[in-house]
């Protein structure tokens, strides 16, 4: 399994880290821990660390070349937020690598992932859990068609044509 983002309490770097050791599935952790972020530093000593090395690695940050690799090379990627994200990059990011998302019902998760076809929207940890059992029943292939057909390059510029235009219209 991954985990993508900032280690903090908002985005759940410590249910990440329980869930892997529930399941006994290994978890890489990429990001970085910001010292000003409330808490980040204490999580981190807590609740990551002690954990390290038991199936559990942590890479620190990763520029967006690696990305790919390691999104691509995970079974899943978990987004155990706790905060309402407005859009979440590493979504996109982890479907376009083919890989699926297990994540909670909060902020933009919901409107990425379509509940078992690119990944599983939980609402609690036993829904995480019990996400994890069946990952292997989402077809890799699906994540990386949901990210081409909404989040290209092509699709987001024909996004912002329409909007300009729309706005250039009610103008006049």
């Amino acid at each position: 399994m991954a985990y993508l983002g900032r280690l903090n309490y908002d985005k759940g770097i410590d249910i990440a880290v329980k869930i892997s050791l529930t399941t006994g599935i290994p978890l890489k952790i990429a990001g970085e821990v910001r010292p000003h972020e409330y808490d980040a530093k204490k999580i981190f000593d807590e609740k990551v660390k002690p954990y390290l090395g038991r199936n559990i690695e942590y890479i620190g940050p990763i520029n967006d070349s690696q990305k790919q690799e390691f999104l691509g090379n995970a079974l899943c990627l978990l987004m155990p937020n706790r905060w309402e994200e407005p859009f979440g990059i590493v979504m996109i990011g982890s479907l376009s690598a083919g890989t699926p998302v297990i994540g909670t019902n909060k902020g933009a998760i919901p409107e990425v992932i379509d509940n078992g076809i690119n990944g599983f929207v939980c609402n609690s940890y036993s829904e995480m859990i019990d996400s994890i059992k069946n990952i292997n029943a989402i077809d890799r292939k699906k994540c990386r068609e949901k990210a081409v057909k909404e989040f290209s390059k092509e699709k987001f510029i024909k996004n912002i044509l329409n909007m300009y235009k729309s706005i250039v219209l009610k103008t006049y």
